[in-house]
Parts: C-alpha cells; structure tokens; sequence
C-alpha cells in the first residue's frame, strides 16, 4: 500500500484494485476475508522510532527517517481502508496514550469474534 502514496491522489483507488488483482488474481495470493488496519498518529509513530534508534545505536531505513512520507503513507492506509472498508483499530487512546499490547489484542479479539458472529469471516 505504501506504494499508492507516490502517486497522485485521485489515482489511489485505482492503483488498489490494480494492486488486489494482480496479487490475488494473477499471482493467486487468497483475498483477505477482512482486513484490520492497526492505526497510529504519525507523530506517536515517529517518536517510537527515534526512541528505537536511540536505544539500539542504530539509523532507521530511508523510509523511517522520512516523516512527511510517514504521514503520507498513513494517509493512504486510511484511504484504503475507508475504500475497502477495512476494520480500523487505534493503537493510542483519544489523549494520544500508547495502548498496550493486550489492550490493543482485546479489541482485535473482540472485532474477530463480531465478524465471526456476523458471517464475514
């Protein structure tokens, strides 16, 4: 998906359904029964990579140093979830708080557990 955020925007919906047909049709990778995009804010998800690379005395990659393609990257990953109307999970509270990793997996469970109960997986 990152891909899509290199291209104009009114091209994004185009480039996924390319994107799911020739990765699903042409070259046979299974369509997702459903998709959970587990969301960040930008500036929460670069503060967690400087931190990272503060504490492993070590650079991020091309990608990770970029925090304008950061954010245009997330921009594109709601775009498509809102396309394909993807479950959307937020990885911080309203107050911008880091969620933990098991509260973070209660609400993934409990999204799965939904779709199950309504038939979309």
């Amino acid at each position: 998906m990152h891909q899509a955020c290199k291209l104009p925007e009114k091209e994004w919906e185009r480039f996924f359904e390319w994107l799911f047909e020739f990765e699903c049709d042409k070259l046979g990778l299974p369509r997702p029964d459903q998709v959970i995009l587990l969301d960040m804010p930008t500036e929460r998800a670069v503060e967690m990579l400087r931190r990272r690379e503060s504490d492993t005395h070590t650079a991020g990659d091309i990608h990770e140093v970029d925090a304008a393609y950061l954010a245009l990257c997330r921009k594109t990953a709601l775009a498509a979830a809102s396309y394909f109307d993807w479950q959307k999970i937020s990885c911080v509270t309203t107050d911008g708080t880091l969620r933990t990793v098991e509260d973070i997996h209660a609400e993934i469970w409990e999204t799965v557990c939904e779709l199950i109960g309504r038939g979309t997986l």
